[in-house]
């Protein structure tokens, strides 16, 4: 069985810049951050780019490494997915469309599907890849409306939380960092490239290269994604929509 479209099922189961921009000398206040992180939304309403997902972790086996192929679409307001490949051949296909995400193991026929709907989410290093999550985690979704529950500064990032949530951005105004919380502890937490943002509309709309990792967990991923394109809202149902998708590939769905 290959590692990555493993690592992806076993999560359902158990779980264009190249240089540096320079920093402000004072931290961006949340309000300007607020409104920054409006301007990059709207810039990635339907956008699809391609990537590679590289897989790191450790078990009793010693030390593991995997990577793929990736293609990735985002359409606002809660639709993403994650197309998994190796060597031309599809293995895993990982989608969210609001409170619901999806994995499917392309790897057998049928089709295997499990869905997680939000708030049981399986415990494990891999949450931090659950689609339903991984929008926030990579700096793309608007804050919420309502003023965090804590504010703090580490360094040079100024850090907000709201409840389950939290976001840390640099002195350029963009997402540095974000972690998703399960009470205090940190189920999963990213890391995004300064170097490696890519432009859309003008702007530095999409990070270029996500860290991602929890803490409890001995295993890493990293998201790199290179040549954003929009696309037409609704024209690709058939990878954002799981009742489309379900129509199109009619998979087995397994608890």
């Amino acid at each position: 069985m290959n590692a990555v479209a493993a690592a992806l099922v076993a999560m359902a189961v158990a779980g264009a810049g190249c240089c540096t921009v320079p920093q402000a000398s004072v931290p961006v206040a949340i309000e300007e951050f607020r409104s920054a992180q409006a301007a990059r939304v709207e810039r990635t309403a339907a956008v699809s780019a391609t990537g590679t997902l590289e897989l790191r972790w450790r078990d009793g086996d010693g030390a593991h490494f995997e990577s793929a192929d990736a293609q990735w679409w985002i359409e606002r307001p809660g639709s993403m997915a994650l197309l998994l490949k190796k060597l031309g051949e599809r293995m895993a296909l990982a989608g969210c469309d609001g409170e619901r995400a999806w994995v499917i193991d392309l790897r057998t026929k049928p089709a295997r599907l499990r869905t997680i709907e939000r708030g049981d989410e399986p415990e494990g290093w891999a949450q931090a890849l659950l689609p339903m999550h991984l929008a926030w985690l990579m700096g793309m979704e608007p804050l919420p409306a309502s003023e965090p529950d804590r504010r703090w500064q580490e360094g040079d990032l100024s850090w907000a939380q709201w409840a389950g949530r939290a976001i840390a951005w640099d002195r350029s105004g963009r997402p540095s960092a974000a972690r998703v919380l399960v009470g205090a502890r940190i189920a999963a937490e990213s890391a995004l490239d300064a170097g490696q943002w890519r432009t859309i509309g003008g702007i530095d709309a999409l990070p270029g290269h996500c860290s991602l990792r929890s803490p409890d967990h001995d295993a890493s991923a990293d998201l790199f994604l290179y040549e954003p394109s929009a696309f037409e809202p609704g024209s690709k149902d058939k990878l954002l929509r799981l009742g489309a998708i379900r129509e199109a590939i009619r998979p087995e769905v397994v608890p």
